[in-house]
C-alpha cells in the first residue's frame, strides 16, 4: 500500500484521444482511501478545463483477503464517452488481473521466477523462455515484469527472453543507496547467466537503462532495441511558467 505523506502528483503519457493526463492525489489514508482528480491536456500541455474526473479507491478488510473497489466520478455522458475511448475500464481490468497473479506469486502458487545474485548482494529474478539469441528486455521505471510479459512471448519465437524484475520492484530484492550503475550490474549478472552476451530491449526509463550498460559493458551488448526514451531533444515540449 502506498504511504504518501504529503500530496503529489504524477504524470503520464495518453495514446488515444486526449495527448496527456495528470493525477492530483488528494486524499491518501494508507491501508484504506485513496482518492484522486485526473485532469487532462492537450499535447501543448494546456489544460482542457471539462476533461476531469475523480476516482476513489478503497480497500477493505474482508474474511480471507482485502476488498479493493475503484470508483469513478463523470460529470457528463461524454465524458464518460471519453474515458472509454482511451481505454480507462480495461485498464482497470488488466490492473485487477496484475493484481491478482501477483499476489498468487507472492503466495507461491506461480512460483516460475529464476534468480540470479548481482554484485552487490541483491537478488534478480527473472523469467526464462524461448530458444535464439539472448535479449534482456528492460521495462520502465514503474513496471515490474509482467509488463513485457506479452513482449517476451512474442520474442520467445526466435529468441531466448531474459525478463526481470528491476531492483526494489516485483520479485527482486533491493540495497541501498540506489546507484544507476548498480543496475547496470544487474543486467551484467543477467548477461552472464545468458552465456556472456546478450541483446537489450528497454522501454521508457529501462531504455536509458539499456544505453548506459550498453556504454559500460562494450561487447556484451550485442544490439541495442530503444521504445520511448524520455528524453526531450528539441523544442517540442512547451516548458511550464514558474
Amino acid at each position: 500500500m502506498l504511504d504518501y505523506k504529503n500530496k503529489k502528483e504524477d504524470l503520464w503519457q495518453v495514446s488515444t484521444v486526449l495527448s496527456r493526463g495528470r493525477a492530483t492525489y488528494d486524499v491518501v489514508e494508507a491501508s484504506g482511501k485513496l482518492v484522486y482528480l485526473d485532469t487532462f491536456s492537450d499535447s501543448d500541455w494546456n489544460i482542457v478545463s471539462d476533461r476531469e474526473m475523480y476516482t476513489t479507491v478503497l480497500f477493505e478488510e474482508k474474511s480471507g483477503g482485502t476488498r479493493i473497489s475503484i470508483v469513478t466520478r463523470f460529470a457528463t455522458n461524454e465524458q464518460l464517452d471519453r474515458a472509454e475511448a482511451i481505454g480507462m475500464i480495461e485498464g482497470f481490468t488488466d490492473a485487477y488481473d496484475r493484481l491478482e497473479e501477483y499476489l498468487e506469486t507472492l503466495m507461491g502458487g506461480k512460483n516460475t521466477m529464476e534468480t540470479v545474485i548481482s554484485k552487490d548482494g541483491t537478488q534478480i529474478a527473472y523469467t526464462k523462455q524461448g530458444t535464439g539469441p539472448a535479449i534482456i528486455l528492460i521495462s520502465s521505471a514503474a513496471a515490474d515484469y509482467q509488463d513485457a510479459s506479452p513482449l517476451a512471448e512474442h520474442l520467445s519465437v526466435n529468441f531466448t527472453v531474459y525478463n526481470y524484475d528491476r531492483r526494489g520492484r516485483g520479485r527482486s530484492t533491493d540495497t541501498s543507496p540506489y546507484e544507476i550503475a548498480r543496475e547496470v550490474e544487474d543486467i551484467e549478472a543477467l548477461i552472464t547467466v545468458a552465456g556472456g552476451q546478450a541483446y537489450l530491449f528497454g522501454s521508457s526509463s529501462g531504455a536509458v537503462l539499456a544505453l548506459e550498460a550498453a556504454n559500460l559493458l562494450g561487447d556484451s551488448v550485442a544490439k541495442l532495441f530503444l521504445y520511448e526514451p524520455p528524453f526531450i531533444i528539441n523544442d517540442s515540449r512547451k516548458q511550464e511558467k514558474p
